[in-house]
């Protein structure tokens, strides 16, 4: 019996080399969840935010922020006793 010679080719074409995702999907991943954290981040400051005009990036927004009410909240400091 002779022994079969294959090339090195003949052994990498049953295993196609990975796409750039597959090489890559950690790094993709940690991009998109970081691009999400601080845009998460952006907004929940401007939704916090007392601004009434924000301007940023060229988006401009006017808005009406809630009027915050105290009730029965007393203004003068706590009596020490002794």
């Amino acid at each position: 019996m002779d022994p079969i010679n294959c090339p090195i080719d003949c052994v990498r074409a049953a295993c196609p080399d990975p796409d750039f995702l597959e090489k890559h999907s950690t790094f993709v991943l940690t991009i998109t969840a970081s691009l999400s954290a601080t845009l998460g981040i952006i907004l929940s400051y401007l939704l916090k935010s007392r601004c009434k005009k924000i301007q940023c990036c060229g988006f401009a927004c006017d808005r009406d922020p809630i009027e915050l009410k105290v009730e029965g909240a007393n203004s003068q400091p706590p009596e020490i006793r002794q």
